[in-house]
Parts: C-alpha cells; structure tokens; sequence
C-alpha cells in the first residue's frame, strides 16, 4: 500500500500576491513571449539565485487591453515590482510597462480587468 503524502495547511503554506500591470508593447507578443521577457528581465537584474525565490509567475494577460497579473511572494513583492517597472524593452521593441494595483486574491484583479473592458 502506497502512502500518502501529507496535505500542507492552508496556514502553512507560503503567501502570495497578485499584481496587476499594464504593458503597452510597440508589437504583438504571444503569452509565452511576455512571460519570459519578464522573467529574464528580474533575473538579469537581480541575479537567478534570488529570482527563483520570488515566486514569479504570469498568471493572465488580456491582449485587447493590454494588461496583464502576476504571482510573486508576499514577502519579495516590492522587489518584484520594482524590477517589473523598470523594463523598457522586449526583444529590442520598446515597451511601457507599469504596475497599478497589488491583491491578495486574483479575483479582486480579474474584476478589474473586466470591468476596465466593459464600455459604459
């Protein structure tokens, strides 16, 4: 009989923020693309070694309005941003990229984006 691994507590695990952005790109990028233009751009910036300890991953990323979340650790996240906000280009385009609003839920973000996109 196998064993079964122990589940982690909810209070035991590690927190996480949600960081919603905006990037204004000159060219269209694939999801793919932007997610590891923005990965090589923190750990050319911070270093790989420390990059790894910052939780980072692209979540969602609207095209049509051009914004986008993020996960890092709660504890990294002025880092993160700071390192996000300071990229200018991707594969030698130029690009705006700015961070607006920080959550402890993705669904308070993925409101946002939604209602951004609904006219009035």
């Amino acid at each position: 009989m196998q064993k079964q691994i122990p589940r982690i507590k909810p209070s035991q695990r590690p927190k996480k923020r949600y960081v919603l952005f905006e990037l204004k790109p000159s060219e269209k990028f694939s999801f793919k693309e932007i997610s590891q233009q923005l990965w090589l751009a923190i750990v050319k910036q911070i270093g790989k070694e420390e990059a790894i300890a910052l939780g980072f991953q692209l979540v969602v990323f609207d095209f049509k309005e051009g914004q986008g979340i993020f996960k890092c650790k709660r504890e990294k996240c002025e880092k993160v941003k700071k390192a996000v906000n300071s990229i200018q280009e991707f594969f030698g385009a130029k690009v705006f990229l700015k961070t607006m609003r920080t959550s402890g839920t993705i669904k308070t973000l993925k409101g946002l984006l939604q209602a951004d996109s609904k006219p009035f």
